[in-house]
């Protein structure tokens, strides 16, 4: 006759013995026998990695398309950057460009958008990280995410749009005779 003791130290999985012991199985671990239906599984099968991996794809490419879209309106807002300390450069004495520095408060408001728009985007970029993380939470741990993950791609989503707005204002007033000049 085996004693508790006895299965424990015998089976390659001792800590899964003992947490079956645990959850409240009275008889000895059997390797072959289900668990007890009150612990959570934490270690999800291949069906169940497969839809958590299955369900990130959307989140993923959003993030892909916040990353992009982050990328594109730096580099815009490093050219207007450039323009402004290139038009902040030019002196009083010079008469012929002196003019082009009355841009200057249509460049400022050109980079404000802009830093809205990666502001925006950045915090969608964030919120869709969090919605991945909760997936990939909640797949492991067995629970149900659909009500939490729907609001943060909401969420997301707002801040992108927001985002396209911003980039939307800052084309509409980006070109400029002024833009001719050096």
């Amino acid at each position: 006759m085996k004693t508790k003791n006895a299965d424990i130290t015998m089976s390659p999985f001792p800590h899964l013995i003992a947490l079956r012991r645990l959850g409240g199985d009275s008889e000895p671990a059997n390797p072959g026998k289900a668990v007890n239906s009150n612990m959570p599984n934490f270690i999800p099968d291949a069906q169940r990695l497969s839809e958590i991996f299955s369900n990130a794809i959307a989140p993923t490419f959003f993030i892909g398309a916040v990353a992009a879209f982050v990328s594109l309106m730096t580099s815009r807002a490093s050219a207007v950057i450039e323009r402004i300390r290139t038009l902040n450069s030019i002196g009083d004495e010079d008469q012929a460009r002196v003019r082009l520095k009355g841009d200057l408060e249509r460049l400022r408001r050109r980079a404000r958008l802009l830093n809205s728009g990666i502001l925006a985007a950045l915090r969608g970029g964030v919120s869709a990280t969090l919605l991945l993380a909760l997936m990939f939470i909640a797949g492991f741990a067995g629970l149900k995410h659909v009500y939490g993950a729907g609001l943060l791609f909401i969420i997301a989503t707002g801040f992108l749009g927001f985002a396209l707005i911003r980039f939307a204002q800052e084309a509409r007033i980006s070109l400029h005779e002024y833009d001719e000049y050096e």
